[in-house]
This record gives C-alpha cells, structure tokens and sequence, in this order.
C-alpha cells in the first residue's frame, strides 16, 4: 500500500526514525547484554526526581505528528480491500506463488509437495523488513519475511483434508500441509513502477514444519530439548502455527508459535508417566485439526 501525490514525495524525504533504529544506531548486541539488567531496573524504580518536577506554563505539550489521511468509515461494509483517499492496495505476495524461481500456482490444488516448499504458505501474518545491504538502512532494497500461521484443508487439496476425506488422506497431502506452514523470505526491490519481487533470488527460501533447525545458547544440549529423534538435543523438526513476529536490536528474526496443542494428540501409550499426561492435558493436547499424527 503506498500514498501517492505530492504527499508521498514528502514523507520519502523526511528523516523517521523507528525504535528498532534508534537502537541499532546506540547498542550493539553486545551492549545490549550489558546494558539490559540495569534498564530492567531503571524501570522498576520509582523515578523521584522526575515525580517532583511541576509543569508550570513555560512547559509545551508537544502534539505526535499524525499520518494525517481520512479515516474509512467503520460501517464500509463491502467484499474488497478498503484504504483512505489517496491511498492504494495492491496484491503484492499470494499463497502459493513462487519465492524464488519456483513451480507456479495452480487453482486447481493440485501443487505437489514438493512445489508448495517452493512456494508461499497459507494465511500471511506478522511481516518484518530486512535492508540490503545489511545494516545500511535502505528503504529501497531488502528481504521481506513473513509468519504462515495456518492452513485451509479444502483449499489446499483438490477433496479436502483429513475430516473431508479420511480415506484419501496420504503422507503428501501431510507433507503438503507442512510445507504451507512456517515462514518465507523474499527478496524485494522498489522499481519506478512499484514493489516487486526479485526472482530468482539467492536469499529467497522457505522454512516449514519439516526444516532442520539448529540449538544454539545455554539450551543447547540439555534435557530439555533432547528427543527420539535427536538424543543430543542439537536440533529441532521445523516451525508451525507462526503468528507474531519481531526483529532483535542486532537484526536477526524472531518467529513466534501459537498454539500448538491443535497440532498434536494426547499419548495413550502405556510407558508415558502420569505427570506427562497431566502436563499434556494442561495444554489442551487432545484433539488434532490434522491428520500428521497417523
């Protein structure tokens, strides 16, 4: 979504700067660290000295600079994508278009897959923007990652999901649902015509709810992350059910689960201890909305 007129050409011009840069141009990741429990404690304590100060007449309220476009009315009720005047929207990344130079989307659901790992998930959420070259502001050039919380069974298969169609229900259509979860990055560029995505891209990929991921930090190595599937507690099985997101001061990004109680089921097996099955239960492990459990 852009404003046009003469007054995108003055915002363009204007020197904003958000949280996120002000921190990056004052703390390093290091400093950071340091700094952090002395802020936590700063904001714990009762700031005296600024309680005493009386605002006498010579104090100037300063009023925050607003975007200063005319509200859409609340009862617009129509079937499209409604912005203020002078403003457009336009359909920029869809489910299932290529994130690279990938297979193309087809409307009759039959992308295999392997395709849909090629191409972007389901149900858009939480959307950072990365500069390029990194860490040199540009407003131009850059990636652009988003969360994919969720999926829709009867949109993604020709008949449906498990609940549809139990006796169709196959290890692709399971892996394809995967692979509509999780996160994309694009690459991105700001031409004369507008915003496009640049393809092919070395930096476009996607990570779904099947990609290897490494545990790095204090966690690393301990109980706590130690599977079936890695004894060493190294690794995890992929991300799901992605809804907020956020960028750190030293711009990595972070993806945030939600959830996640719907993807799995209460174990009945023999072996699980009782305090495991309370735990689960607290949780709301019980009952799945997909079929990856068979």
């Amino acid at each position: 979504m852009g404003r046009e007129g003469k007054s995108q050409r003055m915002v363009d011009k204007k020197e904003l700067k958000d949280l996120s840069a002000l921190i990056e141009m004052r703390l390093s990741r290091r400093q950071a660290m340091h700094y952090g429990l002395g802020s936590l404690l700063a904001a714990t304590l009762p700031l005296t000295a600024c309680s005493q100060k009386q605002i006498g007449p010579e104090d100037k309220l300063v009023t925050p600079e607003l975007l200063g476009f005319k509200s859409v009315p609340v009862a617009h009720l129509v079937d499209e994508v409604v912005v203020p005047e002078g403003y457009r929207a336009e359909v920029f990344f869809r489910w299932g278009d290529p994130v690279s130079d990938g297979p193309a989307f087809k409307m009759d659901a039959s992308n295999t897959a392997g395709e849909q790992l090629q191409q972007a998930g389901m149900h858009h959420d939480a959307i950072q923007f990365y500069p390029l070259p990194r860490g040199s502001g540009n407003a131009k050039h850059g990636l652009l990652v988003m969360n994919h919380e969720y999926i829709d069974a009867q949109l993604l298969h020709r008949d449906g999901g498990v609940f549809d169609s139990p006796e169709n229900y196959t290890l692709e259509k399971t892996l394809k649902e995967q692979n509509a979860h999780g996160v994309s990055v694009i690459e991105v560029r700001r031409e004369k015509t507008g915003w496009q995505i640049v393809r092919p891209s070395q930096y476009a990929r996607r990570i779904t709810a099947q990609t290897v991921i490494s545990i790095s930090g204090p966690v690393a190595g301990t109980k706590y992350v130690k599977t079936e599937a890695d004894p060493l507690g190294q690794e995890i099985l992929g991300t799901l059910n992605n809804c907020s997101n956020g960028k750190t001061p030293w711009g990595s990004y972070l993806t945030c689960e939600e959830n996640f109680n719907n993807y799995f089921v209460l174990p009945t097996k023999a072996e699980f201890s009782e305090k495991q099955r309370r735990a689960w239960k607290r949780y709301g492990i019980k009952n799945s909305y997909y079929g990856w459990y068979e």
